[in-house]
């Protein structure tokens, strides 16, 4: 009977110890796996707390908001949250950056669609890359990038991505604050750009590398593309 009691016992004062060690285990595993990640992201979370500044279908020529804009979102959400930082929503024309103070922010979308995606290129100075709202395309090293749509379906083939890290935006009397633009010519362009930021170790290592340092990363995107859907037309500091 006394033997019955002390293995019960040993049993119940078991059960703490391996719910501790399970989950000290699981939070290392969590650490390891999402290291690189924490190195990209730590200008923007070590606040704990991030702006997106997503489009608006009420403004300029975008007529609403794609399902892939909607998608890209969710991912960023989702990798943010990963990361134990709180993400506040904010649509363009409904935010002022002066009211952001000394959060950092994430724009989504391109200048057609998103006010504040536009207020930042406006004010970057010698980025190779540029966006032509009126042609909607990519101008890079005197090449144009162009979508590629199918056209019987509409659907989107090939589209092109900018991502753009700023290590510290200032304008319009707000304090200098870590900024990023990410958007694509369409929807695809910008959630393949945000997958890219998820999946992509040889980009989050590039970004994070150069995190003291303004920097840009131009994508392509090929549907059925063999080699993998994502392609680096270029990558580097400016």
């Amino acid at each position: 009977m006394n033997g019955l009691i002390e293995s019960v016992g040993g049993n119940i004062i078991s059960l703490p110890f391996t719910y501790a060690l399970g989950w000290f285990s699981a939070a290392i595993y969590r650490w390891v796996r999402l290291r690189g990640h924490r190195k990209l992201w730590m200008p923007f979370i070590k606040g704990r707390k991030l702006a997106i500044v997503v489009t608006d279908r009420h403004y300029g020529t975008s007529p609403k908001v794609s399902v892939t804009e909607v998608i890209a979102f969710s991912d960023l959400r989702s990798e943010i949250n990963k990361l134990s930082c709180e993400v506040e929503l904010f649509v363009g024309s409904d935010i002022d950056l002066k009211d952001l103070k000394k959060i950092p922010f994430i724009c989504l979308g391109g200048p057609s669609a998103n006010p504040k995606t536009k207020v930042i290129l406006d004010s970057i100075q010698n980025l190779p890359v540029s966006y032509d709202e009126s042609a909607k395309n990519f101008l890079y090293c005197g090449a144009s990038y162009k979508e590629n749509v199918d056209p019987i379906n509409k659907e989107t083939l090939r589209d092109y991505g900018l991502i753009v890290y700023l290590p510290a935006f200032e304008k319009d009397n707000i304090s200098p604050l870590p900024a990023m633009i990410i958007f694509g010519i369409r929807g695809v362009g910008t959630q393949g750009a945000i997958s890219a930021l998820i999946n992509m170790g040889s980009l989050r290592d590039f970004l994070a590398r150069h995190r003291k340092q303004s920097c840009y990363a131009f994508l392509e995107f090929n549907k059925g593309d063999a080699r993998g859907p994502c392609k680096v037309v270029h990558m580097d500091a400016f």
